[in-house]
């Protein structure tokens, strides 16, 4: 009988032990998925924020760079309206693409079609903005392209059609 009763708070021991170890393991892995999402919320907060503020320096690089050449066009647009020949045209944009590191220049028509400072002539694709620049005398930016080309980004502005 005396084993018996040495027996019983061995067992409890152990049991205890075990319950205890079972419980303690229980509790790393819980905080370790606590830790674990922790981090994976702070690394996707700071990624989030750090990818707006890219965004948000694209953007205004953008902007600026629409701007500008925007208002170099609107500069341009009486001159071209006032010359008197192609070859005026031509000097002066040629002049221009130098200065402006400009990459080409076309002249389009209501319908999209294009002619360039070289005579090239062909049809440029400029989707929904078309009606904005033509309907609506707005300033557009597009994607477009030209056969045998890669892509463009276009920069637009309407003017009055020249007198030459």
């Amino acid at each position: 009988m005396k084993n018996e009763t040495t027996m019983r708070p061995t067992i409890k021991i152990r049991i205890l032990a075990v319950i205890a170890a079972l419980l303690l393991g229980i509790g790393i892995l819980r905080c370790f998925f606590v830790f674990t999402d922790f981090m994976a919320h702070t690394i996707y907060e700071e990624s989030t924020a750090h990818l707006t503020e890219i965004l948000h320096q694209a953007n205004q690089t953008l902007y600026n760079k629409v701007s500008f050449n925007w208002g170099v066009m609107r500069m341009w647009a009486p001159y071209l309206e006032r010359a008197q020949s192609d070859a005026e045209v031509s000097s002066f944009l040629t002049q221009a693409k130098e200065e402006y590191r400009f990459t080409d220049f076309f002249f389009v028509s209501r319908d999209s079609a294009y002619i360039t400072l070289d005579g090239e002539r062909g049809y440029l694709d400029l989707g929904q903005t078309l009606p904005q620049l033509i309907l609506e005398q707005q300033p557009i930016v597009a994607n477009s392209v030209v056969p045998d080309k890669p892509e463009i980004m276009v920069f637009a502005v309407p003017t009055a059609k020249g007198t030459g």
